[in-house]
């Protein structure tokens, strides 16, 4: 396949730009290795995250608004199941409606993982080499896995790992306090998991205003988050039915869970 344009990745980078340059006139390629476009952020990422964080918004105003506005459901319980199934539909959605914009802008999607075998062609695993002009390279990033003895054990996943969960752990331990730390311990909190954060810096969100981080230091402490802060992870036991997290100094935690979200490279 010849074009002008070869497009390394259908993320958001990259579909982004592959749209673009059809758009200016360029026959352009994506070279994409999942089966949907849209990358971490549509696939297994933002997208279906936020889909959760409406779930967990619901129980919210269920438990704590209805009542006060005269609306009697009863009681509010987390149907799990049925809340992924939305958090799928919501995803297939998304990376639907980017494959209908590659159609309507005439962008060739190219299946299969692609690798440089010279400065103008990508070889396709498992379909036809693609011969370009110009080549952007957009492949994204991955989460980081901080060498800290038993973080391999299967029961430590990261967020795509805690995405595909299809039922809720009823004590989650989680490695780091940033954004996506914070962002699933809130779901995860709602939805009836015992959190714990343990964040090696003394504060969470630690990139943020100071002011940003003690406000929702308070509300996950009136939530019930158990926050651990200052402490330094240093290792995993894993006894096939839980898992013990090593902190601090000598201190420990039990869950079934673990989400390792120490950032992404």
């Amino acid at each position: 396949m010849d074009v002008d344009v070869a497009v390394l990745g259908g993320g958001p980078g990259g579909y982004t730009a592959a749209i673009r340059a059809a758009q200016l006139g360029a026959k352009v390629a994506c070279i994409e290795r999942e089966p949907e476009l849209g990358g971490t952020c549509l696939r297994v990422g933002c997208i279906p995250t936020k889909a959760w964080v409406q779930t967990a918004f619901a129980l919210k105003e269920a438990e704590e608004h209805f009542a006060k506005f005269g609306v009697a459901v009863g009681e509010a319980k987390l149907d799990f199941a049925a809340s992924n199934a939305w958090k799928a539909g919501v995803v297939k959605q998304m990376t639907s409606g980017v494959a209908s914009l590659f159609k309507a802008n005439g962008v060739e999607w190219v299946k299969g993982a692609g690798r440089f075998t010279d400065a103008s062609t990508i070889a396709v695993e498992g379909g036809e080499d693609v011969s370009f002009k110009s080549a952007i390279v957009a492949t994204g990033s991955y989460p980081l896995r901080p060498p800290i003895d038993g973080l391999d054990s299967q029961r430590c996943v990261d967020s795509t790992g805690l995405l595909a969960q299809e039922q809720v752990p009823g004590r989650l331990v989680i490695l780091g306090g940033g954004i996506i730390g914070c962002e699933f311990a809130s779901i995860f909190n709602r939805f009836g998991s015992e959190v714990t954060i343990v964040e090696m810096l003394d504060s969470l969100i630690p990139v943020e205003d100071a002011d940003a981080a003690t406000e929702l230091r308070k509300q996950f402490e009136k939530r019930g988050i158990s926050l651990q802060l200052g402490k330094q992870c240093t290792k995993v036991d894993d006894d096939g039915s839980q898992l013990t997290v090593h902190y601090g100094d000598g201190e420990t935690v039990q869950a079934e869970l673990m989400l390792v979200s120490v950032g992404r490279g």
